[in-house]
């Protein structure tokens, strides 16, 4: 069960670098130009992405670990990954976009990318690591 684990927690951590590209540098792109003004230039941001790594294999690991924890036999593991990923996605989005929003000067368009994106990648992630942990 430890390969699996590893395998899963590998794919979960390749799948949130992936989809953060996609939401962050694709399609909230614009709005982060829009308020330039509040982020990091483009410079030091590139130098600081290995911070941004380390926290998504922490947060895979994290999340793969939790999963097994709450995984119940017998039961779907497609609905398990679902439930498991809406479960977390919510924990981490609401505050990730709503919070945020109320703290910075940001449009609420952004708190709702964030909300909306950080929910579908912790399902994503969800339906991965339990495709990976199935039995």
């Amino acid at each position: 069960m430890q390969k699996k684990t590893l395998t899963a927690s590998i794919v979960v951590f390749a799948l949130f670098l992936i989809m953060d590209y996609i939401l962050h540098g694709i399609l909230l792109g614009g709005l982060y130009a829009e308020t330039a003004a509040l982020w990091r230039p483009a410079s030091d941001q590139q130098g600081l992405l290995w911070v941004i790594a380390s926290v998504d294999a922490v947060i895979a690991c994290l999340f793969v670990w939790l999963y097994r924890k709450g995984w119940e036999a017998g039961k779907a593991w497609l609905g398990q990954g679902i439930r498991f990923g809406l479960a977390v996605g919510l924990i981490f989005s609401l505050p990730m976009g709503f919070s945020m929003y109320a703290m910075m000067p940001v449009p609420l368009s952004l708190g709702l990318g964030w909300f909306a994106g950080a929910l579908v990648e912790f399902v994503v992630a969800g339906i991965a690591a339990a495709f990976v942990l199935r039995s």
